[in-house]
């Protein structure tokens, strides 16, 4: 038997995210109070309203990480951390090159995902044995696989 253990461990979730925006419908901006931690991406109706992406309505959130490709800017070409999403907008907290995009940029959800649950002092134990795989292709020996026959898990 084989034991993990830790203090703290989380659970996180990717919904794996992916939206391709029109070209010139992305405007990267100083956000409206000017840090450098509020800076914004916005889905703007240059292409038509057809062209906007709604943040919100897509299932962006707050701590998400977003990664930007294909920016015309290759200061933009970056992985971005969501402040806030108000429907076409996103705050997020690095800087930005500002101006209109002209290329077509991609935001795809990044890894680890949104934490759902964290626990704390935890514990898992494995119970491992070898399997027969023994069949009639053997040729008169036995096989056997290492594998996990069970286990458990505390928090």
């Amino acid at each position: 038997m084989a034991e993990l253990s830790g203090e703290n461990g989380d659970v996180y979730f990717n919904e794996g995210l992916t939206n391709p925006a029109l070209a010139n419908t992305i405007i990267f901006g100083p956000g409206s109070t000017g840090i450098l931690t509020d800076q914004t991406i916005t889905s703007s109706t240059a292409g038509g309203t057809s062209g906007k992406i709604n943040f919100e309505d897509a299932g962006y959130v707050e701590g998400m990480l977003v990664k930007v490709e294909d920016a015309t800017s290759s200061g933009n070409n970056r992985i971005f951390t969501i402040n806030a999403v108000n429907n076409f907008e996103l705050t997020v907290n690095e800087a930005v090159t500002t101006g209109s995009d002209t290329g077509t940029p991609v935001f795809t959800e990044w890894e680890p995902g949104i934490q759902v649950l964290g626990f704390y002092n935890w514990t898992s134990s494995l119970v491992g044995d070898t399997l027969e795989t023994t069949d009639f292709d053997s040729s008169g020996y036995r096989e056997y696989i290492a594998g996990l026959t069970g286990w458990t898990a505390t928090a």
